[in-house]
């Protein structure tokens, strides 16, 4: 902190919610006690973290009552997931202006002062994630989990928890984050707010930066999940029914082919559509995986597999009570 000109605090509190992140939470912390514009507070709810996250935290929050900071920083860990944990840190925030950001993000320094340059009263202003992907295979699945920024419509464009700020009684009047999701939550209630007519303004400068999954593994499973709580949520994206319908029609193509025609002929335009279709995936996201391009066509299917059978789960938890 620069002792003889103190940064400006405005009255809004930070939410984030946290778990095992020790690794990422004091680069978090760093970025928020470093804005342009500090938040009066900083309230972390941690999900019962088994690692050294509690620890850490409570570590900074000493450090900043002993530099005399004008950042309060509130901590309260208890088994929850990201929707009860969400909601816990909003009602724990003494201001009526809440800005959320996420663990394993990093808000770029005027990130604050962005949001709160574009917000007015009864609306909601979010920013958008920017890739911090190191390795080619984490700049290649970056697109599968963020708009691109030219790709971004402020008509239709609905924020994440990684970058927003709203009013605490527009939280409320919206039912809150579903407690029911872990993930998909902020999806599903910024989706209501679109339908409930509550303004959404996208405000370009409010970036942070977002490390992507490291693993295919790891990338499976999001997808899946996410499109597993999209049903749960009861979102059926455009999008999904879109890739269930190309799928479909492709079977019955190539079925129908070689049942009423030939299976040669059949295997033929089967090949040569695989072969469009990995052209088509890496066309899709060619320029915006700085040379990891060769990654996509396999990420692509591999999504497509994910998200029918994330959304096949939801479907079945939905009609049958599966368990996860």
């Amino acid at each position: 902190m620069n002792e003889e000109h103190p940064p400006t605090t405005a009255p809004v509190s930070v939410i984030v919610t946290v778990k095992n992140e020790e690794l990422t939470i004091i680069d978090l912390l760093n970025a928020l006690t470093h804005q342009t514009i500090l938040p009066e507070e900083v309230v972390i709810v941690d999900a019962a973290s088994t690692d050294r996250t509690v620890e850490l935290i409570t570590q900074y929050a000493q450090q900043l009552k002993s530099e005399h900071s004008p950042i309060k920083l509130v901590v309260e860990s208890f088994p929850c997931n990201r929707s009860q944990g969400r909601n816990q840190a909003i009602i724990l925030a003494k201001n009526e202006l809440i800005a959320i950001t996420d663990a394993g993000c990093i808000p770029e320094p005027v990130w604050l002062e962005a949001l709160l340059s574009a917000f007015h009263p009864g609306e909601v202003v979010g920013g958008y994630a920017i890739g911090a992907g190191k390795t080619p295979f984490e700049r290649a699945v970056t697109p599968y989990f963020l708009p691109m920024p030219d790709r971004i419509h402020p008509d239709t464009y609905l924020p994440t928890t990684r970058s927003v700020l709203f009013e605490k009684k527009t939280w409320e009047k919206l039912g809150k984050f579903d407690e029911r999701l872990n993930t998909s939550e902020d999806f599903a209630l910024f989706h209501k707010m679109r339908q409930e007519h509550v303004p959404i303004v996208l405000e370009r400068r409010a970036t942070v930066r977002w490390t992507p999954p490291s693993s295919l593994g790891q990338f499976v499973k999001l997808t899946s999940t996410f499109a597993t709580s999209d049903i749960q949520a009861r979102i059926l994206r455009p999008k999904v029914i879109v890739l269930f319908g190309r799928y479909l029609l492709g079977i019955l193509l190539i079925v129908g082919l070689a049942v009423f025609w030939s299976p040669q002929i059949a295997l033929l335009i089967f090949s040569a559509g695989c072969i469009l279709y990995m052209l088509w995936a890496i066309r899709k996201h060619y320029w915006d995986v700085e040379g990891a391009w060769y990654w996509l066509p396999v990420l692509q299917l591999v999504v497509d597999g994910s998200v029918m059978w994330g959304t096949g789960r939801g479907v079945l938890q939905a009609l049958f009570g599966v368990e996860r």
